[in-house]
């Protein structure tokens, strides 16, 4: 007879920009560095058809956008975009919009209207001076497809943020939200202002900085690294982060293309603050790293480019 096997067992506020920068869209910079451990909190943002396992489809919002018509100061033209990434088609589709008054003075009338075909939306409803709708697309939204969703609001001045749910499908999918801001274009500005990998330690460290006039909701900031020389991959982060912080994908196998990490956190960002995250890659080369910050979306938000040694 056999005997039986065992069984296996806050980061400081930045000081800002400085005299550093000389162009909005892309600066090189350096200093500082840090690591972190991947939370099991996962915020709402991007993801790929490949974190999601067959079966289900995988809704993903994007392009969250409100602006004010110039001609037509009381109008607001929103815009949502909707990608089913999954490789099953979504047969039903429903999302729930809330528009929150970020700034005092905010004017709203509330309801929307010229909902764009197919969707329909719900009468709103409306908690603590902010405004809810449900738009339900009909037919759903097959795999691979893409649809923005266009409508408006009615707001004379002032800005607010607009914060989309994870949609509801048939069948139920790893679906993810998002958010952006309705009202002056010029209201969101959410920058990178530090990005550096002082040691030959594969540590790299991204400071961003919230310079717009809104509370930004949550954020995901891209991340792109690219080797002049040699290889990375990607496979943790450290344990020094702020809470809730999230990276998707959770790994890179050892590539001498071009990798692209999206960290998000679900936490607000007020004006004038700072936030700081820090990750390691492994590396056999040199390269560069570019920074964006996607969510909320804003073409005010800055690209900044620095290196690794």
């Amino acid at each position: 007879m056999t005997d039986p096997q065992p069984v296996p067992p806050a980061q400081p506020a930045d000081p800002g920009r400085g005299p550093s920068v000389v162009n909005r869209r892309s600066v090189v910079v350096g200093a500082g560095a840090a690591a972190w451990t991947v939370p099991l909190i996962v915020a709402a943002s991007r993801a790929s058809a490949s974190a999601v396992s067959g079966g289900a489809p995988a809704v993903v919002v994007s392009e969250v956008t409100g602006v004010r018509r110039t001609a037509f100061g009381g109008i607001v033209d929103c815009a949502i975009t909707f990608t089913n990434e999954g490789p099953v088609d979504a047969t039903a589709l429903s999302v729930v919009v809330d528009f929150v008054v970020a700034v005092p003075g905010t004017s709203v009338a509330y309801g929307v209207d010229d909902v764009s075909a197919p969707w329909t939306s719900s009468p709103y409803t409306v908690t603590a001076g902010n405004f809810s709708v449900t738009f339900v697309r009909a037919g759903g939204l097959a795999a691979s497809q893409s649809d923005t969703l266009r409508f408006t609001i009615n707001s004379a001045m002032g800005v607010g943020n607009i914060v989309v749910a994870a949609p509801t499908t048939t069948p139920t999918g790893a679906n993810t939200g998002a958010t952006g801001v309705w009202g002056d274009e010029a209201a969101v500005d959410v920058d990178i202002t530090s990005i550096s990998s002082p040691l030959d330690n594969g540590n790299i460290f991204i400071t961003f900085k919230n310079n717009g006039v809104v509370v930004a909701p949550n954020q995901t900031v891209e991340v792109t690294i690219t080797p002049t020389t040699g290889t990375i991959s990607y496979s943790n982060a450290g344990d020094d982060n702020p809470e809730f912080y999230t990276v998707s994908p959770s790994s890179v196998a050892e590539t001498s293309s071009p990798m692209t990490l999206r960290f998000s956190s679900p936490l607000p960002i007020e004006r004038d603050v700072s936030k700081s995250f820090s990750f390691f890659i492994g590396q056999s080369g040199t390269g560069t790293i570019s920074a964006t910050v996607t969510e909320p979306t804003s073409a005010n938000n800055n690209t900044e480019v620095g290196s690794y040694l």
